[in-house]
Order: C-alpha cells, then sequence, then structure tokens
C-alpha cells in the first residue's frame, strides 16, 4: 500500500457516493456513545463533544460528496476533520474530569466492571490501535483505504457506544 499524502491540489478519483455515506456510521456512533456518556455523568461536555464530531463528520460527508459531484476540492472541509475531531476528544476529557471532580461517579466505575462492557471496551481498544497503526500507512485518495478506515472507526466506536450504553441497562 502506497501512502499518498493529501492535498489542496488533491482531487480523489476513487470516491463513490456510498464511501461518503458510510463515512457517517462512526460519527453517529460517537455521537450515541457520548449521549449516553452525557446521561450516564449528568455532563454536557458530553454532548458538546459528540456534537462537534458530528458536525465535523457531517462536513467530511459534504466534502466527499463535492469531491464526487462537482470535481472540486474544498480545502478547508478536508482539514476541519483533522481539528474538529481532536478538538471533540479534548472536550469529551475535559468533560470526564470534570464529571470527576463534581459528581459521585463511584457508580459510573462500577458499572464499568461487568464483564460484557469490559469485553466491548477492549475490543473498542483494539480496533482503535488498529486504526492507529493503519493511519500510518494510509493512502488518503484511495477508495479502497477509507473503507479499511471507517471499519476500523467504526467498530471501535460502535463497541464503545454498545458499552456505554450498557451501563445505563445494567
Amino acid at each position: 500500500m502506497s501512502k499518498s499524502k493529501m492535498t489542496k491540489d488533491s482531487l480523489p478519483t476513487e470516491y463513490t457516493i456510498p464511501l461518503a455515506i458510510v463515512d457517517l456510521i462512526p460519527v453517529i456512533f460517537y455521537l450515541g456513545a457520548l449521549i449516553t456518556l452525557g446521561l450516564k455523568l449528568d455532563s454536557i461536555l458530553m454532548y458538546i463533544s459528540g456534537g462537534i464530531a458530528f458536525l465535523g463528520g457531517i462536513f467530511k460527508v459534504i466534502w466527499k460528496l463535492i469531491v464526487i459531484l462537482k470535481r472540486k476540492n474544498i480545502w478547508w472541509m478536508f482539514l476541519q476533520m483533522r481539528m474538529s475531531l481532536p478538538l471533540a476528544y479534548l472536550v469529551m476529557i475535559v468533560g470526564f474530569i470534570v464529571a470527576c471532580f463534581t459528581r459521585d461517579i463511584g457508580a459510573f466505575f462500577t458499572s464499568l466492571l461487568n464483564p460484557f462492557i469490559i469485553i466491548l471496551l477492549v475490543l473498542g481498544l483494539i480496533a482503535m490501535v488498529g486504526m492507529i497503526i493503519f493511519a500510518s500507512k494510509i493512502d488518503t485518495s484511495s477508495k479502497r483505504d477509507n473503507y479499511i478506515e471507517v471499519i476500523l472507526i467504526g467498530a471501535s466506536q460502535l463497541f464503545f457506544f454498545l458499552a456505554f450504553l450498557l451501563t445505563l441497562i445494567l
């Protein structure tokens, strides 16, 4: 697999409409996970984190659709995901730290000790590590590499979403 770096002058030719739409899946799972955490920890910062990631994901899908349908690369729409996702993670971490100091979250930590939840969290971490490893080799203009990226991110976010959802149910 050859690594290709996206530039403002790049115009990926392998992207398809289904690829653009599939890009929404991990974003929806992340939003679900953060809404669930927001409910569990009573934290507005979790909702804000999910909203930031969701908007960034929407812009990424729109960017891909513009590339596909208009054959135009709107560079800021590509770059924004490199900023919105880290910002969403930062807000999530700050929200968790604030919750640790302002709420009794012992029940949350206790709920994480359920064997089903532990398995889901471990699977989510494995998928995330796989994505980190793959990210160093990805060809950002390749349809195949984009699908692999979405599958790894989607699996990771799905496992985390299911784990946090179970904390509300069990």
